[in-house]
């Protein structure tokens, strides 16, 4: 991929072994890159990185900035572009997974170690799926993005003095990567990017401190992540070796299955009388609509409104003239309310928990006010809230909406039809596709003795992560 460099100058004091005074783009480059000892690397690494992420979308209480805690075994050899990134990561409820993202080259493999995510499947990626690992540890490493650079695309314009720092700004087709360097220091502070984060792009700031060098290279040990000022994720790396001839990359234990992770067309089955399932949408979920005569019910509302627009299709071709009269989600967590807004242009009412409705219409107030500016959301939007209990019903079918006392998300629903003796829940309870068991969590725990308090019976259970055909067998636990 060409790159083009930006470099942007200011009059510095002439100091041996930094940045000076008029000098050229390369030889400023150059400055830098000897001052990692980049020529001398084998490009090999070692690091471990422990931390926490900071954001409301995720959090156990609405539009709270909560800490989630995460750990990360990071290996890299650029060269030959063979990393893995061992994550470990927890969030409210009990959930603590464990997976290890390997890249080789062109392909890149995601397995689970805890089998509480995605079981004893190895899922497959493509090459931007290792471009994108090896981006992340490039963060981490900041001069690893001055490899590789054409003298021929250096640019040398002047900068304001205002910081004290020289910008190099590297342009690639899909953004624009500017690193600051602090000519006292020759080390790289921070690197800025637009990048996208929902719920929408956002400019992106990385900040480097506490250096210590390795081997001869200068490494930042303290990371700080932001998205338009705000703090989203620290990092500690401790543990750093460099230069390392061989690096022992993790495996998946023999007993897994190797997927192909190709995907079929969106495919809608009828899974009773009035009830449709869509399964397999990328990201290993599922979506459910129910038939109520002369309107339907969606729930859940996944990774994007473009992806929903596909959804909505599918629907109406399995549902010829009947409106999407409500689409109910089950919480507020970003990864299942994200294509909120085709459903809005539907005209569809959204069935929600009153915590919920809070962030569901935040996130509608972003987005509208991007496309009209001024306007409220309030005059687009219907709700149908609820504390505790919602029902819709007509003569042959009825929908109940609980929601659960649980600790994995304030205002955490489910749905029941109880004609059809199924139930549809988004993160009280996922097991895998495949079927594997793992020992419950608390919010498994919570949602089990809601249903045996309730007496809600169901012989199917569809799960919006993983499997869409749960048994009470198998959540039979005290």
């Amino acid at each position: 991929m060409r790159k083009v460099i930006v470099v942007f100058l200011w009059s510095v004091i002439i100091c041996d072994g930094h940045l000076a005074l008029a000098q050229s783009s390369l030889a400023i480059l150059d400055s830098v890159r000897k001052h990692y000892a980049i020529e001398r690397q084998t490009l090999c690494y070692q690091y471990r990185v422990t931390g926490f992420q900071k954001g409301e979308w995720q959090s156990y209480y609405p539009g709270r900035r909560e800490r989630s805690p995460f750990s990360q075994e990071m290996r890299l050899d650029l060269r030959r572009r063979l990393f893995s990134i061992d994550a470990q990561t927890e969030f409210p409820g009990g959930y603590k997974f464990r997976t290890v993202l390997l890249g080789n080259d062109t392909v890149a493999y995601t397995f689970d170690i805890n089998q509480n995510r995605f079981g004893k499947e190895v899922r497959t990626g493509n090459p931007a799926a290792v471009d994108a690992g090896i981006t992340n540890i490039k963060d981490d490493l900041p001069f690893l993005y001055l490899i590789d650079i054409e003298e021929e695309n250096l640019i040398t314009e002047t900068h304001d003095a205002l910081h004290g720092l020289i910008q190099l700004r590297i342009n690639t087709p899909a953004n624009g990567l500017s690193l600051f360097v602090d000519p006292r220091t020759n080390y790289i502070t921070r690197i800025e990017r637009i990048a996208p984060s929902f719920p929408g792009v956002v400019l992106q700031s990385i900040r480097y401190s506490d250096y210590k060098k390795v081997d001869g290279v200068p490494i930042a040990t303290s990371i700080a992540i932001y998205e338009n000022d705000r703090l989203v994720q620290k990092r500690a790396i401790a543990g750093m070796e460099v230069n390392k001839k061989e690096l022992e990359y993790p495996r998946w234990p023999e007993n897994y299955r190797v997927s192909s992770g190709a995907r079929g067309p969106l495919v809608a089955s009828k899974v009773g009388n009035f009830t449709y399932l869509i399964a397999g949408i990328p990201g290993d979920r599922n979506t459910v609509f129910v038939d109520m005569g002369n309107y339907v019910v969606v729930m859940e509302s996944p990774l994007n409104d473009e992806f929903e627009l596909r959804v909505i299709r599918l629907i109406k071709e399995t549902l010829p003239g009947k409106p999407i009269r409500y689409l109910f989600l089950t919480h507020f967590h970003n990864d299942h309310i994200s294509g909120v807004r085709s459903f809005v242009a539907e005209g569809a009412t959204i069935i929600v928990s009153n915590p919920t409705k809070k962030m569901v219409s935040r996130l509608l107030n972003i987005t509208f006010s991007k496309d009209s500016p001024g306007t409220s959301v309030q005059q687009k939007v219907s709700y149908a809230t609820y504390r505790r209990h919602f029902r819709l019903k007509n003569e042959e079918c009825a929908i109940d909406f609980w929601s659960v006392r649980n600790s994995h998300a304030r205002g955490l629903s489910f749905a029941s039809v109880p004609t059809e003796r199924f139930v549809y829940q988004g993160d009280l309870l996922s097991i895998p596709a495949d079927g594997t068991l793992t020992p419950p969590i608390d919010v498994n725990i919570q949602f089990y003795h809601f249903l045996k308090r309730k007496k809600i019976s169901f012989e199917r259970m569809v799960s919006h992560h993983g499997h869409n055909f749960i048994t009470p067998s198998m959540i039979s636990f005290n």
